[in-house]
C-alpha cells in the first residue's frame, strides 16, 4: 500500500507540472491527488500504523485531516480576500495611473513590463526569521498574518526600466512556519510568454 501511495503521489505531481501539456488545471490535479491520498490513508490506516489500535489510528487520521483542512481553509479565505481587493482596484481603474503611461508597441519591450507590481501576502506569523529583505533600501519586513506588501517592478519615471531597488530575498525561517502567497499584477497577456519561458516567437503575442 505504501508503494501505491507513493506512485499516486508522483503521478499527481507530474500532472501538476505538466498541466499545459495534458490540458488539466493544476488545481484540479492537486485536489484529486489530495482526495485519493487521504482516502487511501483512511481505508488502510492499520497498514501505515502497525502496532497501534485501530481506534487510535482512526482518531489520529481524523485529527490530522481536520487540522490540515482548517489550515488550508484559512489560507484560502485570505487569498480570496486579497484577490478580491486587487480585482476591485482593477475594475475601478485603480491601475490606470500606470497603464495610461504605456505608449510602446515594441513586443520585446513589453515583456519587461508584464509584471509591473507584486502583491505579497503573509498567511502566518513567524516566531523568528523568515523576513522579506530588500537589501538595496535597507528594509526587512517581518512576517505577520494578514500583513501585505505591494512593490513596483519597474521605475516610475520609465516603465520600460526594471526597478532594481526592489530586488528582494526571503530570509531563512529560524523558528516556526511561514506561509505566504503572492500575485503579480499584469498589463498584458502573460500566459504565452510564460509557456515559452519568455523566449518564444513574439509574432504571436
Amino acid at each position: 500500500m505504501e508503494a501505491l501511495l507513493i506512485i499516486i503521489f508522483v503521478l499527481g505531481y507530474l500532472a501538476i507540472a505538466l498541466e499545459h501539456t495534458i490540458r488539466v488545471d493544476k488545481a484540479a490535479s492537486a485536489l484529486l491527488l489530495g482526495g485519493i491520498c487521504w482516502t487511501l490513508l483512511v481505508l488502510s490506516g492499520n497498514t501505515f500504523f502497525p502496532g497501534i489500535l485501530p481506534a487510535d489510528v482512526t482518531h489520529s487520521i481524523e485529527h490530522g485531516l481536520a487540522e490540515h483542512l482548517s489550515e488550508i481553509s484559512s489560507i484560502l479565505f485570505f487569498l480570496l480576500g486579497a484577490m478580491t481587493i486587487v480585482e476591485l482596484i482593477d475594475a475601478h481603474g485603480g491601475f490606470r495611473v500606470i497603464t495610461d503611461r504605456i505608449h510602446t508597441v515594441n513586443r520585446v519591450s513589453l515583456l519587461w513590463i508584464i509584471g509591473i507590481l507584486t502583491f505579497f501576502l503573509y498567511l502566518s506569523d513567524v516566531e523568528e526569521g523568515g523576513e522579506t529583505e530588500f537589501p538595496l533600501i535597507d528594509l526587512k519586513v517581518q512576517p505577520k498574518r494578514g500583513k501585505a506588501i505591494l512593490w513596483p517592478s519597474v521605475q516610475n519615471q520609465n516603465l520600460l526600466v526594471q526597478e532594481g531597488r526592489t530586488n528582494h530575498a526571503a530570509l531563512p525561517v529560524v523558528k516556526g512556519l511561514k506561509y505566504a502567497a503572492n500575485s503579480w499584477i499584469h498589463l498584458y497577456d502573460f500566459q504565452k510568454s510564460n509557456l515559452w519561458g519568455c523566449t518564444g516567437a513574439f509574432d504571436y503575442l
